[in-house]
């Protein structure tokens, strides 16, 4: 029998993530399973496994509370999407004219100036809308905000999944191309950091001591 312990951020999610019915004793049960000799990949599989089958588990129950989660996602998109894109426009164009002063106007400064400004922004933003969404659902916190993270992430990648067949983006190298589809995944990434701060900081809450 092993004397290690399993992975603590895997462990970590198991406790924030998972669905609350038998959360502790999947937990003990997991944990006396790695113990007798599964791997740590193994041990993450499971956790993994486990907190899919509660968001499941959670949207199938909740199919309206679900629908009003993406729906009130998509608002506070739209309503961040301003200053989003305002800030990343000053940015950028800032930038820009600093690139042109200091004569560097090659494809790849070019690329990176036009695109970490508003990558940078959105995710912000995404982490705060995350944030909002776990707060205004809790007690489906995970699942909401997962639901929301995933309409997300169709939508971005079904957009630029229209834009290349229709090949409207600019000219630029295949490698470029590639980078800025592995940029989308950053507002799905930043709605789920979001919540994950909401649940932590949820979970460090202590109720003060009753007086008498």
């Amino acid at each position: 029998m092993s004397t290690s312990q399993p992975p603590r951020l895997a462990s970590w999610l198991l406790q924030h993530l998972a669905s609350s019915p038998q959360r502790d004793s999947l937990a003990g049960d997991l944990i006396e399973r790695y113990h007798d000799g599964h791997s740590a990949a193994w041990y993450w599989r499971q956790v993994v496994g486990a907190i899919l089958a509660g968001v499941t588990r959670d949207v199938r129950d909740h199919k309206l509370l679900a629908i009003r989660a993406v729906a009130i996602g998509w608002l506070l998109a739209v309503l961040f999407s301003f200053p989003v894109n305002w800030m990343s426009n000053v940015g950028r164009a800032l930038v820009f004219e600093w690139l042109v002063d200091t004569g560097r106007t090659s494809v790849w400064w070019v690329f990176w100036s036009g695109q970490l400004p508003y990558a940078l922004l959105a995710f912000v933003a995404c982490a705060i809308s995350g944030w909002i969404m776990a707060r205004l659902h809790q007690g489906h916190a995970v699942a909401m905000v997962s639901v929301f993270a995933a309409a997300v992430a169709v939508a971005d990648y079904g957009q630029a999944s229209w834009m290349l067949w229709r090949q409207a983006l600019p000219p630029m190298p295949q490698l470029a191309v590639l980078l800025w589809l592995l940029l989308l995944i950053g507002p799905p990434i930043g709605i789920g950091i979001g919540g994950l701060w909401a649940l932590h900081a949820d979970a460090n809450t202590t109720l003060p001591a009753s007086s008498e």
